[in-house]
């Protein structure tokens, strides 16, 4: 005797089929107009929802992807050594179609003095450098005390509401929204921060 094994989607449709007539069973009793039209009416609210849940678990899924792909390049990025990691920076930013900026260091900003070493030389060679379709940007004008976390300088943003900001006398980055949550464990340099934007 051959056993037939249904597919996933069918048993889908047999448990909502099942499921539709057990509610207008229990709602109306013996088979009539108004019956079928329960029945009917349960099987197209079983569907939609069996189909919500669907599109719901496919997109947690999805995200979950997303979220394991960026760890992934992250952690790719801060395995480099620092110099190959700034000569990348710098290929990226010279990428017009991935960053906008200014050379030099016209602005006068004594507030300068007080980052880290590598962000005092990076920014004695740039007074901007802005993200093409994004938000992220830092500039040699706003570097100042933050206004979202004391005891840090702002060195620009990352998007809207949100501050990069460093410790005075260091360059490890971080992107803080308020004054209140820990920090995470931000990033090396500005120039770790701009591969990643530029998605190396």
């Amino acid at each position: 005797m051959r056993i037939v094994t249904l597919g996933p989607e069918y048993q889908v449709a047999l448990i909502v089929a099942v499921a539709s007539h057990l509610v207008a069973y229990l709602s109306v009793g013996l088979p009539n107009v108004k019956y079928m039209a329960v029945a009917l009416g349960s099987n197209l609210i079983l569907l939609f929802a069996y189909a919500f849940v669907i599109r719901s678990f496919e997109g947690l899924r999805s995200r979950g992807a997303a979220e394991t792909k960026a760890k992934e390049r992250i952690q790719r990025v801060l395995a480099l050594p620092f110099p190959e990691v700034k000569q990348r920076a710098l290929s990226l930013i010279a990428d017009s179609r991935k960053f906008r900026y200014t050379k030099g260091n016209s602005s006068d900003n004594p507030a300068i003095q007080r980052l880290g070493p590598v962000l005092q030389d990076f920014f004695s060679q740039f007074e901007t450098v802005e993200q093409v379709g994004g938000d992220s940007f830092v500039s040699r004008k706003v570097v100042s005390e933050s206004s979202l976390r004391p005891g840090f300088l702002t060195i620009g943003s990352d998007f809207a509401h949100s501050e990069l900001v460093v410790r005075r006398g260091e360059d490890r980055v971080f992107i803080v929204t308020d004054s209140e949550h820990k920090l995470d464990d931000g990033l090396p340099t500005i120039y770790h921060n701009i591969c990643l934007l530029g998605r190396e």
